[in-house]
């Protein structure tokens, strides 16, 4: 298989010591905490966890794999982006959860609740990155108080759809969730701004 890394092509075999090759050599370039793996391009599909398990189970049918390596500074603007535009399309879904939560329909917010969940978990390891990654600078307040105010927040809807209160939940989202979501939103859209000029 062709490996295409930091503008290189290294072919490697299409077996379980190419893949351990593959894998040693990618362990020692991230060791040096100049880059971060983002996601590989396996035969054009975007990956971006369980790397291992899915190149092993597709070595055979494997023509090309690109590995996507960030810097500090390129990982950063990529959350803030992927942060910005998953926020863009949330927000309008979270108002139609909404409304499914104040009609009852318990079969449709099952589904939409397994979808904002995993999102939201996302939302957070962005914030926890974003924290850590901005340690020094005034942003760094900013998504630490969020983030401790979204995962309270996801305490007490965790509670609320325990106890199958689901109007309580709606309003949790409504009059806390939505605003605050709206307002990262907007955070981030001026951090993308701003690192446009």
């Amino acid at each position: 298989m062709l490996v295409n890394l930091l503008s290189e092509t290294i072919e490697y075999s299409n077996d379980k010591q190419g893949i351990d090759l593959l894998f040693n050599n990618l362990a020692i370039l991230l060791a040096e905490d100049k880059y971060f793996l983002s996601h590989i391009l396996l035969n054009d599909n975007e990956i971006y966890s369980d790397f291992r398990m899915k190149i092993e189970d597709e070595i055979k049918q494997i023509e090309s794999l690109q590995i996507i390596l960030l810097t500090p500074v390129e990982r950063k603007i990529e959350t803030i982006n992927t942060l910005f535009d998953y926020l863009t399309s949330a927000l309008p879904s979270l108002h139609v959860l909404v409304e499914r939560l104040y009609q009852g329909d318990e079969e449709k917010v099952s589904s939409s609740l397994s979808e904002f969940s995993e999102g939201a978990q996302w939302v957070i390891s962005a914030l926890h990155y974003l924290q850590e990654s901005e340690a020094s600078s005034s942003n760094n307040l900013f998504f630490r108080e969020t983030l401790s105010k979204l995962q309270a927040q996801f305490i007490q809807m965790f509670s609320s759809l325990q106890e199958k209160d689901f109007i309580g939940l709606a309003d949790l989202i409504t009059y806390e969730q939505i605003p605050l979501l709206q307002l990262l939103n907007d955070y981030v859209e001026g951090l993308q701004k701003v690192g446009k000029k």
